[in-house]
């Protein structure tokens, strides 16, 4: 009974030098021959695949490399920023010390609506709402 050339070839793989040499003495020249290329063809296919999955796994790691650049750059600008406003508002808080705002002398209800329109349109709103019953501060 005669093995096919794949049975061979993983008989000579795994168990090494007393399969070759057996396998030297029992089968005929041609036999070996084509078991000797399906073997270099499967090594070389594993080379081939070894070389791809290599590749794409560095091709991932200069993907991943420039990204974490790329959200290093980012992470710079939006701290830049964040300090700006900072910044800013230190010097309007600042500056705001420096005079009173006009609406501090006023009663409360009177700075709600002071110089706002919009707080008019809300007590018009609420009147047609509730009734003649809701009045604003500001009238």
């Amino acid at each position: 009974m005669r093995m096919s050339s794949a049975s061979a070839a993983v008989s000579l793989g795994s168990s090494g030098q007393r399969d070759a040499e057996s396998l030297l003495r029992t089968k005929p020249m041609s036999e070996i021959r084509s078991v000797e290329s399906a073997t270099r063809k499967n090594i070389e296919d594993k080379k081939e695949e070894l070389r791809q999955l290599v590749g794409t796994r560095y091709r991932d790691l200069i993907d991943s490399a420039d990204s974490i650049v790329h959200m290093k750059s980012l992470c710079e600008s939006i701290s830049a920023n964040i300090s700006s406003i900072h910044g800013n508002i230190r010097s309007l808080s600042s500056s705001s010390e420096a005079k009173p705002p006009r609406s501090l002398s006023l009663t409360r209800p009177e700075s709600m609506c002071m110089g706002s329109r919009v707080g008019s349109s809300i007590w018009w709103i609420l009147r047609r709402i509730y009734g003649a019953a809701s009045t604003s501060p500001c009238f």
